[in-house]
């Protein structure tokens, strides 16, 4: 069965969580999405080796930063770095 590609624009506001060290997805790909998206903004999370950030890893900055976009919908003005 083959599909057609998904095709993403920039219509909607996106926040894409992240650490450097993901074990599952190399960091260099998000920022080429999100550089790919205008309009989104990352949330970095420095010096953690995991997958699978928000409510699975404890760190306030995510969480913080997360809840407020799903309770809003509106992104934070720049993008986030949070720390270990």
């Amino acid at each position: 069965m083959c599909f057609a590609p998904t095709e993403v624009r920039d219509g909607r506001p996106a926040m894409i969580v992240q650490s450097t060290g993901d074990t599952r997805s190399v960091y260099g790909g998000a920022v080429a999405l999100h550089r790919a998206l205008p309009a989104s903004r990352m949330v970095t999370l420095r010096n953690v080796r995991r997958h699978g950030l928000y409510g699975m890893y404890p760190n306030r900055c995510v969480t913080e930063a997360v809840n407020a976009y799903l309770a809003s919908g509106v992104l934070p003005k720049t993008n986030l770095t949070c720390e270990r």
